[in-house]
């Protein structure tokens, strides 16, 4: 088996740093609070009322699944973004370039350590997320497709992170250009899908661009667990627009050309990083 010694070095400083544990405490912290807290109500209200209402218990998964995704999406930019940076503000990039250590191996070890953290988030978050298996109404196959769309979005946030890093001189400027790119992929798409159809009455083939939204594929993934089925095309008669692809079907391409994106900006990384990098 083939080790990456910035991945292995990354996940030792990880370990000895309080930064890891405050970043898992606080993100249970708010997604324990909100469910046990909606659930006590819950509870409560059926204990008055002497009748039970399980479609209470899906809703607060759903907005649980929603402070989750909306969370990793904060949490992965601060993670990544300054992973080369850092090294170049410490003078240690051009030694490690010295080294046997190819910008690749340099590159991918930064961007499986933010991921490995992330994946510690989202297991340590499972227990939160089953609350509502006790109740009933949520399966174990939508469960797996909101992991899979946590984790396509830790992909291609913590890539932006990444490409940042790998052109800026300065952790805080990285910082800055990944959030406002993660802002422009979630909100931008988005919003350009709206003012088309502000301006011409019809999104057209702009809504398309969305597939490249994490957040889509997240919506589509929800919507079919709360049993809209015709989510998708709902959405597109809103906009006056068509689209072929069904929930299921967008969930699969939106995943796909999400990674795709992920790789693109691995390699620009990779070749930003490079020796011939003037930095």
């Amino acid at each position: 088996m083939i080790r990456n010694p910035v991945f292995t070095r990354e996940m030792k400083v990880s370990s000895r740093s309080i930064k890891t544990p405050l970043i898992l405490a606080v993100f249970n912290f708010i997604l324990a609070a909100f469910a046990l807290t909606n659930m006590a109500a819950a509870i409560n209200i059926a204990r008055d009322n002497a009748q039970m209402d399980y479609s209470v218990f899906i809703g607060i998964f759903i907005y649980v699944a929603i402070i989750e995704f909306v969370l990793i999406l904060f949490v992965m930019p601060a993670l990544t973004a300054g992973s080369i940076s850092g090294e170049r503000e410490r003078r240690t990039l051009d030694i490690m370039l010295t080294t046997r250590l190819t910008p690749v191996k340099i590159v991918t070890g930064k961007l499986l350590s933010g991921l490995s953290n992330v994946l510690i988030i989202l297991v340590s978050s499972l227990p939160i997320l089953s609350l509502v298996f006790v109740y009933g109404g949520v399966t174990l196959s939508s469960l797996a497709l909101i992991l899979v769309s946590f984790v396509t979005a830790a992909i291609i946030t913590a890539s932006i992170g990444v490409w940042a890093s790998s052109f800026c001189r300065r952790s805080s400027f990285a910082t800055a250009i990944s959030y406002a790119a993660v802002v422009i992929l979630v909100g931008g798409t988005a919003g350009l899908c709206h003012l088309t159809f502000n301006l011409t009455g019809s999104a057209g083939y702009t809504h398309y661009l969305m597939l490249a939204n994490p957040a889509s594929t997240f919506y589509a993934v929800i919507s079919d667990t709360m049993g809209e089925k015709n989510a998708m095309e709902q959405l597109a008669a809103r906009y006056n627009t068509v689209i072929t692809l069904s929930a299921q079907a967008w969930f699969a391409v939106g995943t796909a050309v999400q990674l795709i994106i992920s790789i693109i900006l691995v390699l620009f990384s990779v070749r930003n990083v490079g020796p011939s990098r003037k930095v």
